[in-house]
């Protein structure tokens, strides 16, 4: 198992627990630095820290035979804004690891099963992203998932609205 924050600020610490302790293991990371770099696989000691976006892999060996390769995603915040989310409660199935999930940059995969998505159901939600200063916006989107045959369906309605401030006036 490999275990860190799915997303962090500036750095997080990674453990990769095999499942009999009596494994030895091996990790690579990539991250975007490595574009051009061969990198291969070598044994893990102790929990390592990551500063960047970085796909850790893994696999256990035993008695010469080797496990199937365990890839996980820990992905640094691309930006240090909050967000607030009025609505009674996020569906308990698709948290997607909490508020910062709408704005982590982070595309959920169409196999909603790996628990990238938030979701919500017969409630009206609104989100409010706090920039935390002046941004330039040149482009504003939202993703959406729909699968009906899990009961997975869009929004009868979305509506973005922008609000800038100023001293003396708000604009929108």
């Amino acid at each position: 198992m490999i275990a860190a924050d799915r997303i962090f600020d500036f750095t997080t610490q990674v453990k990769i627990t095999p499942l009999n302790e009596k494994d030895k293991v091996y990790y690579m990371t990539l991250d975007e630095s490595d574009k051009n770099v061969r990198k291969t696989f070598k044994v893990y000691k102790e929990p390592f820290t990551i500063s960047k976006t970085t796909i850790v892999s893994t696999y256990a060996e035993r008695n010469g035979e080797k496990s199937g390769i365990t890839t996980a995603n820990f992905n640094r915040r691309p930006n240090h804004w909050d967000v607030t989310i009025n609505a009674a409660t996020v569906n308990p199935q698709y948290t997607a690891g909490g508020k910062l999930a709408i704005i982590d940059g982070i595309n959920g995969d169409v196999n909603w099963r790996k628990g990238e998505w938030q979701g919500y159901q017969g409630q009206t939600v609104e989100a409010i992203i706090d920039f935390k200063s002046p941004q330039q916006i040149n482009e504003i989107s939202s993703t959406y998932l729909q699968d009906s045959r899990a009961w997975i369906l869009m929004p009868k309605k979305s509506r973005i609205l922008l609000l800038q401030w100023t001293e003396k006036h708000l604009f929108f």
